[in-house]
């Protein structure tokens, strides 16, 4: 019987760099299938947030509306809107896991319990996958906090240690992985890289150097949403910025990873600084054109964290600011922390100086390289134990 191996990510988002390491993770699997002379296989794909609904899942969100006004219980809470998720994603997540040889969550901040919801489709795709007794792996997560007091993460906490889980590999700290979510003696947990730093091997394109600098936008109220304590506002941020690379004859463009809001960002920043939206790259609307888009710079001025990683995997430094914590765990880990300030003191000046020196080094060490063969290692460890 062939092996039908399922991917669980974030299918329909249009920021990129989600469906970058979709398709990532399924060359890693079919490499390890070729390399283990397996060559009837089946792999598809489950959207963790596939945009339908229903009847009953628009009361249940209705029913979360009101209890958010009513109270602000953190238990009362989660639970409607678990049961929302649960109205709507069920009876789809059960029939793609039926026959299923196993299920592999591709990649990305996973263990994540704040800001977007797709932790609930996780939680209740992993509860399917154990009552069918389907083996699951989570590949090359990401980890954004963690509270003891948060009902969200425990519950996400919860999931995780459920028997079907067998491995569990992160691109951010291992032991910080270990010490807060993992409870179960039967889970093989390590250190990887990115599965993005494989898109050399799965994709083909073009890397002419055209511009010197690339830089990347989001939507112009990303500091608000994200309640970030920066210096200096957004859009003075960018003016100085670009400003000076016009002062001292650096080229560059301005680009997004997909995102709609994004594009339109930087849409309305084109206009706001008055700058030339010749200036502005098309939105791109594949994971190609993005990884072509990149691979002109010599060198990227990130916003968005896949943007980081595609430029690494392709030789490509950053400089730029840190206004998360997943930007400072990558940054350390491939010794670029010294060509970004911190946005609570952006230094740009500073950008600047690490913008004009970068051009020619090269960003890979014998560390990431290791890490991400690491990727591949856990994946085809993964597939010869079913």
């Amino acid at each position: 019987m062939k092996p039908i191996i399922k991917l669980a990510g974030l299918c329909s988002y249009d920021n990129l760099g989600d469906q970058i390491l979709i398709d990532t993770c399924k060359y890693l699997v079919e490499k390890s299938f070729q390399e283990n002379d397996i060559y009837s296989y089946e792999i598809s794909f489950i959207d963790l947030l596939k945009p339908f609904g229903s009847f009953s899942s628009s009361i249940a969100n209705v029913l979360y509306r009101i209890a958010y006004k009513l109270t602000k219980k953190s238990g009362v809470l989660d639970f409607f809107r678990y049961l929302e998720f649960k109205l709507k994603y069920k009876k789809y997540f059960k029939s793609e896991l039926i026959n299923t040889s196993a299920l592999i969550f591709v990649g990305g901040a996973y263990l994540k319990y704040k800001g977007e919801d797709f932790q609930y489709s996780i939680r209740l795709l992993l509860s399917i996958a154990d009552t069918l007794n389907i083996p699951v792996m989570m590949n090359a997560v990401g980890i954004e906090g963690y509270d003891d007091n948060d009902i969200r993460c425990q519950k996400l906490k919860e999931s995780i240690n459920k028997s079907c889980v067998k491995v569990i590999t992160t691109r951010d700290n291992l032991e910080f992985l270990n010490s807060n979510f993992i409870t179960s003696n039967n889970i093989i947990t390590d250190e990887v890289a990115d599965s993005a730093l494989w898109i050399p091997e799965c994709y083909k394109f073009e890397n002419e150097k055209e511009y010197d600098v690339g830089i990347n936008m989001s939507y112009l109220n990303l500091f608000d949403i994200y309640n970030v304590k920066a210096n200096v506002s957004f859009i003075e941020l960018y003016k100085k910025l670009l400003s000076d690379l016009d002062k001292k004859g650096i080229s560059y463009r301005i680009y997004c990873n997909g995102k709609k809001e994004d594009y339109d960002g930087a849409v309305s920043l084109c206009k706001i600084l008055n700058i030339s939206k010749d200036l502005l790259l098309p939105k791109p609307n594949s994971p190609l054109e993005l990884i072509n888009q990149i691979s002109k710079f010599s060198v990227i001025v990130p916003i968005r964290f896949h943007s980081c990683i595609i430029a690494y995997s392709l030789g490509i430094e950053s400089a730029g600011y840190i206004w998360n914590t997943k930007f400072l765990t990558f940054l350390e880990k491939t010794k670029m922390i010294d060509n970004f300030t911190d946005i609570k003191k952006v230094d740009i000046d500073k950008i600047i100086n690490s913008l004009v020196n970068l051009k020619t080094k090269n960003v890979f060490d014998n560390k990431m390289l290791e890490y991400k063969e690491k990727t591949y290692e856990y994946v085809n460890l993964f597939i010869k134990g079913l």
